[in-house]
């Protein structure tokens, strides 16, 4: 098959969704498809770390430029923070301006812009030149099936208007919620226009990709026509290090990596209340924000000298720093919206064969895999993380804290996944043709 990809985020720039892409790419390629891309050039990320490795040829790889649609909203927050010294608040990114240091009369007229102007998100700026490089390259190299990966959406609406102008089906690849989104940025009376608009875009979609059943279920509930596929963010084995030895000296090492979403609270009550001879364990966060918050909330539980935050490091360093803990810990958002949430982080942990702690519901899709693999446990109880975490520190005094079994984990290579969507694409050539 010739396919395009349509995605705001690609490597080189480190974001979870350009990992996902990337790894279509690459392995759709391997598969023997002729694979090109049209992205963003330095998109608009928290941190500007450009350090994935692009696993296809350069060339089949079109970066475009876009313009921040949000100039207004973070200049206005800018001077506002500037005028009040408030040197700790971050108004660089344009995915949310930082809309909470206006005046109130002001935040009001902000977000009433953004709620105009972002449609169907904040990287609207995008859609004119990623269309344009996307109609040049299928005019000169014709596609038989486009992809488009969202978040943002923006690059939905790209591929359905090459896709209507050549007569080519394309699916849509959603890694998260459209309409239902939460937090949801814009002001409520839009949300009856934003399930207008997706169920307009996802319906001329021959098919609709997702990350987990709970996601797939939504998105049928919310009467959408095309077939939808669950296809995992998975991981990839070429990219790990071999697996650290259990060690049985210093501290039991509890580790988090990524950007923070949901509340760490339950992990920290529940060191605070470990036995006197279970207490050495360390917390360490490599983030991208929130360290204030974080170590605030340490403080409040009287366990801030147990916890360490660090800075973030490239892909590859991080995937050894995860490898070398002896419990890998990932936290979520409560509520019925987060079920379906499925971090591409989870993989990550299971293939480093540590055991997981996880601060997520018990109806979640997170708490289903693990339960599935038997690499760890859910909850958000402070006095069942205690006593796991104590049966941990035995572990480690006695011989190490065990492996956990790579025997179930196969089915979420990047390659198995890959295979998954490759056939899914398949459905939709045969049939056109």
């Amino acid at each position: 098959m010739r396919i395009l990809i349509v995605s705001y985020y690609f490597p080189p720039y480190n974001t979870i969704g350009a990992i996902r892409v990337g790894k279509f790419a690459r392995y759709l390629t391997a598969l023997g498809h002729d694979v090109r891309v049209v992205a963003a050039n330095a998109p608009a990320l928290e941190q500007n770390d450009a350090s994935l490795q692009v696993e296809i040829d350069a060339d089949r790889v079109i970066y475009t430029p876009w313009r921040d649609v949000n100039r207004l909203p973070r200049a206005l927050a800018g001077l506002v923070q500037r005028a009040r010294r408030q040197r700790n608040v971050s108004t660089s990114s344009v995915v949310t301006p930082t809309l909470h240091v206006l005046p109130r009369s002001i935040r009001a007229f902000a977000k009433l812009y953004i709620s105009a102007t972002n449609i169907p998100d904040a990287f609207f700026g995008w859609t004119g030149p990623a269309y344009r490089a996307a109609h040049n390259l299928i005019a000169a190299q014709p596609v038989d099936v486009i992809l488009a990966s969202g978040a943002p959406f923006s690059a939905l609406l790209v591929a359905r208007k090459v896709a209507r102008e050549f007569g080519i089906p394309w699916v849509a690849d959603l890694r998260d919620l459209w309409a239902d989104k939460e937090p949801y940025p814009f002001v409520r009376a839009r949300k009856v226009f934003d399930r207008w608009h997706q169920a307009r875009i996802l319906n001329s979609a021959a098919g609709i990709v997702t990350v987990s059943p709970p996601l797939a279920e939504a998105l049928r509930r919310d009467g959408l026509v095309p077939p939808v596929e669950i296809i995992y963010n998975g991981f990839d084995p070429d990219d790990l290090p071999a697996p650290a030895q259990p060690s049985r000296t210093g501290p039991l090492l509890v580790r988090y990596a990524g950007s923070l979403y949901g509340d760490p609270d339950p992990l920290f009550l529940g060191v605070s209340l470990l036995p006197s001879h279970a207490q050495d364990v360390r917390v360490e966060f490599l983030l991208r924000g929130h360290a204030q918050t974080l170590l605030e909330a340490a403080r409040r539980r009287r366990v801030a000298d147990r916890v360490r935050i660090l800075e973030p490091v490239p892909y590859r360093e991080c995937l050894v720093f995860q490898s070398a803990a002896d419990v890998l810990l990932l936290i979520q958002n409560e509520g019925p919206r987060w079920r379906g949430v499925v971090s591409g982080k989870i993989f990550e942990y299971l293939a480093a064969e540590r055991p997981v702690l996880a601060l997520s519901g018990q109806d979640s899709t997170v708490h289903q895999i693990l339960a599935e693999t038997g690499a760890g446990i859910t909850s958000r109880d402070p006095q069942t993380i205690a006593a796991w975490l104590t049966h941990k520190v035995e572990q480690k005094r006695a011989s190490g804290v065990p492996r956990t079994s790579s025997q179930h984990t196969s089915q979420f290579t990047r390659m198995a996944q890959t295979k998954r969507l490759e056939s899914f694409l398949k459905l939709f050539v045969a049939a056109h043709d």
